[in-house]
């Protein structure tokens, strides 16, 4: 039996009410290019579901176009924290935006870019 157990970071939006607890991340973040991402400023890490746990104050959604994503912000200062989609089911991931770690945590992991869906 495999008792290592993997490195947890903790980020939290800027009011601290929201907070995602979430495995460190294997592999580079990614710096989403497409229309929304780069607006939002995100960096994002992809997980399954039951490796995060999103903690705190409620959390408000938007989504568009395809209606496939729901992005979600601290209902109280408004940071982007993370996004689902909007079929659980069927789509089992959860992105986390590593821009709500401390910079420390955040400064440790290199970074991909990525043009985003191509349509």
């Amino acid at each position: 039996m495999d008792v290592t157990k993997k490195a947890t970071l903790t980020a939290a939006c800027h009011c601290k009410a929201v907070r995602l607890t979430f495995p460190s991340p294997e592999k580079p973040l990614t710096e989403c290019l497409c229309s929304i991402c780069r607006r939002y400023g995100a960096l994002w890490v992809s997980f399954q579901p039951e490796e995060v746990q999103v903690g705190g104050g409620p959390t408000e959604f938007y989504i568009w176009g395809d209606k496939d994503l729901q992005f979600h912000r601290c209902k109280e200062c408004g940071c982007v924290t993370h996004w689902e989609p909007a079929d659980k089911e069927q789509h089992k991931i959860i992105s986390v935006n590593c821009r709500m770690l401390e910079r420390e945590d955040l400064e440790k992991f290199p970074i991909k870019k990525s043009d985003g869906p191509k349509k």
